[in-house]
């Protein structure tokens, strides 16, 4: 398709909600940015009682956490377009909280692949979600590996060296996982869940990861 066959008109309802994300934005995300930025002590951007969890509250309760997830399982299911001219105004607004907002949904968006019910049922909870209880992290980049391991089509794909540090060895009928994720995880520092990239077969260089779904409550999870 050339680019004079692309329509580029937006529906009366993608510019409703163009305009009232603008707004939003404007009115809530932008300020507290500007706040948020000012302080010194990044523990003092997400404690108690700090700005960051008003904005999340009021985010999650306009349904901004699960735009991205499908109609089926609980979410708003937005179309690419429409999706692009929310985050284009999140993004102009205030680009930390867009990318900690797409990284809270991370964990959720996978969860209903799982064939475990209980599993599968986060994503209609973390959806029914309006108080920012249920957050999510993208745990991919370790102190040793950049994102660039889940890049499938490199030379080095099939390199035991490129895999990540982090392993789930099979005990039973259970996982064991050991490793380290690197402290600048999008949202680490808060998330209650962890999209979380790891190793399964090293012999198999990246073709031998996986990902899971972790509660960051577990015990042994620091």
């Amino acid at each position: 398709m050339g680019f004079s066959e692309l329509s580029i008109e937006l529906t009366d309802d993608q510019k409703a909600m163009r305009d009232a994300t603008e707004k939003f934005c404007t009115d809530v995300w932008r300020p507290a940015a500007i706040e948020l930025d000012k302080l010194h002590d990044p523990q003092d951007v997400i404690e108690e009682g700090s700005i960051l969890w008003d904005v999340l509250r009021k985010s999650y309760e306009l349904g901004y956490h699960h735009m991205n997830i499908p109609k089926e399982v609980g979410g708003m299911g937005l179309d690419g377009l429409t999706s692009a001219l929310i985050r284009e105004q999140m993004g102009w607004a205030a680009a930390d909280l867009a990318v900690g907002l797409a990284a809270s949904c991370m964990p959720f968006l996978f969860t209903p692949l799982s064939p475990d019910p209980e599993v599968r049922d986060l994503t209609r909870k973390f959806c029914e979600d309006t108080e920012a209880k249920m957050i999510g992290c993208w745990a991919i980049t370790e102190p040793e590996h950049g994102s660039d391991w889940s890049c499938l089509d490199m030379e080095y794909s099939k390199d035991p060296k490129s895999v990540p540090s982090v392993r789930a060895v099979l005990d039973g009928e259970e996982y064991v996982v050991n490793g380290q994720k690197s402290s600048w995880v999008s949202n680490g520092t808060i998330a209650t869940h962890a999209l979380l990239f790891l190793c399964l077969d090293p012999s198999a260089g990246m073709f031998g990861c996986g990902i899971a779904a972790i509660p960051l409550s577990y015990q042994g999870i620091y």
